[in-house]
């Protein structure tokens, strides 16, 4: 019984096993056996069936565990705030030293030869660069720590030990003493402007045509047109600001010119001449030749018959700033940009468009020649009446000469390249005097647009007249018709 109880147990349990493999072949049918077969099996106790353990929680023994295995810890990169260092920890570094090239260099008050000179630099002289001004064409300096004026930037005038790159931009001084006012138009018909030689005390006065500043420094000359050309001359008052016409009822006046007292006017206007395109015929036989401004020629019949442009002409016209009185000088067919002598109040010189610039006595209503080129324009006698400033059409572009009315002899102040070589030219125009006459402020485009400029009266030294954040303001243009821009006064 025993043996049949443990053979049948082992078949039990052997069934269980193949019951239980994976089922990766036909499974075999089960052999049923009768319950009778099966003996009772003797209840023995199962194993208990194993149940999970949860994990144990750290709990504080009386025996420290050994520590777990530690690395050193990782520390990220901080930036650390930058110590303070006193002065003397990092030496500061030399200023820049400019040694003196030329024979001699004027030592000045202010950036511009506007200021007036204290003293002379020599060659071989080194002074300190503490500062440079806005256009960075020069420098201030000092000596054994003390300031001492300003002096030109130029590499022509001066070297600099190390090259100058990290020196403060400094403001330029008040201008004190005289000319240190300008009036300036930046294109003509537009508005008038007062300022300082420095750039400072910009106020528009008006607006006009050709301002004119009286020797006085008191008055303003321009004219004005309406619709037509129709217009007159008036005068602003720079002590109150007001403004009033002198003369009316003429035909495009320009360029008002006061005599040397102040008490009159002279001004050129339109006056008579071809107004309007004419046509004109003249028999082929007459051996008559056309006027070198004709167009449009056309042969009919036994006529050339061709086209003149407008041509009007242009008169002079004194008028008396006191009373508005006038009377007509004796004039050339086209009278331009009268100038009146500084010195000699009997002479006015003006442009003559076809034969040069002429000289009209006005105590003798007598023309005389001047000069005989009829490329020179718009006269600006200096203060002293020594000479006179024009514009001249050089080949294809402007530039200014002066005139020794002694003598007639000429200087050229602004070459400007060489049509041969082919440079490309660049204007120069509108001069106008120092109150010393020892300079011209001008206007250029030699730097790609119309500028104010100022430069000796030997064409030296020709810069900025203003600051480039001042020089901002203004769109200057300049276009060929003697407009008056700029007026320098006391």
């Amino acid at each position: 019984m025993k043996r049949k109880f443990i053979i049948s147990a082992f078949a039990i349990i052997l069934l269980a096993l193949v019951g239980c493999a994976p089922n990766n072949r036909p499974t075999a049918t089960p052999t049923l056996v009768a319950a009778t077969d099966i003996p009772t099996a003797t209840q023995t106790p199962m194993p208990p069936t194993p149940t999970a353990i949860p994990a144990a929680t750290a709990t504080p023994t009386d025996t420290p565990l050994p520590p777990l295995p530690t690395r050193a810890p990782i520390v990220l990169p901080t930036q650390t705030p930058t110590r303070a260092v006193s002065a003397p920890d990092i030496p500061t570094p030399p200023a820049p030293v400019a040694r003196i090239l030329a024979a001699g260099l004027n030592l000045r008050t202010g950036p511009s030869t506007i200021y007036p000179a204290t003293d002379t630099l020599k060659r071989g002289d080194t002074v300190d660069i503490t500062g440079v001004n806005a256009t960075g064409e020069w420098y201030r300096v000092a000596k054994n720590g003390a300031p001492i004026g300003w002096i030109s930037a130029s590499p022509k005038y001066i070297s600099t030990t190390p090259l100058v790159f990290d020196v403060p931009v400094v403001a330029a001084p008040p201008v004190s003493g005289g000319g240190s006012t300008f009036i300036i138009q930046p294109q003509t018909g537009g508005d008038i402007f007062r300022i300082n030689a420095d750039g400072n005390n910009l106020q528009r006065l008006t607006s006009g045509v050709d301002p004119a500043l009286s020797p006085d420094g008191t008055k303003i000359a321009f004219t004005r047109w309406a619709d037509g050309g129709r217009g007159g001359v008036w005068i602003f008052d720079l002590r109150t600001g007001s403004e009033y016409q002198l003369l009316g009822e003429m035909i495009q006046p320009k360029s008002p010119a006061w005599s040397p007292d102040g008490a009159s006017l002279v001004v050129n206007f339109r006056h008579g001449g071809r107004l309007t395109v004419t046509r004109e015929c003249v028999p082929l036989q007459s051996g008559q030749f056309p006027p070198g401004d004709a167009y449009d020629f056309e042969v009919i019949g036994f006529q050339l018959c061709y086209k003149l442009p407008p041509s009007p002409y242009w008169q002079l016209r004194r008028i008396d700033v006191a009373s508005g009185t006038f009377r007509d000088l004796p004039s050339a067919t086209f009278s331009f940009a009268p100038a009146w002598d500084t010195v000699n109040d009997w002479r006015i010189i003006f442009t003559d468009n076809r034969l040069g610039l002429r000289q009209l006595d006005v105590n003798r209503g007598v023309i005389l020649p001047f000069t005989d080129n009829p490329r020179d324009r718009a006269p600006v006698f200096s203060p002293d009446g020594q000479f006179v400033a024009i514009t001249f059409r050089q080949d294809n572009h402007w530039e200014i000469y002066t005139i020794r009315t002694t003598d007639g002899a000429r200087r050229r102040l602004t070459p400007s390249g060489s049509v041969v070589r082919g440079d490309v030219a660049f204007n120069s125009a509108a001069p106008a005097w120092s109150p010393n006459g020892k300079q011209l402020a001008f206007v250029t485009d030699r730097r790609g647009k119309w500028e104010f400029w100022v430069m000796n009266a030997n064409g030296t030294d020709p810069h900025p007249l203003f600051s480039a954040d001042v020089a901002a303001q203004f769109n200057v243009q300049y276009q060929g018709v003697d407009e008056r821009l700029i007026n320098w006064g006391k």
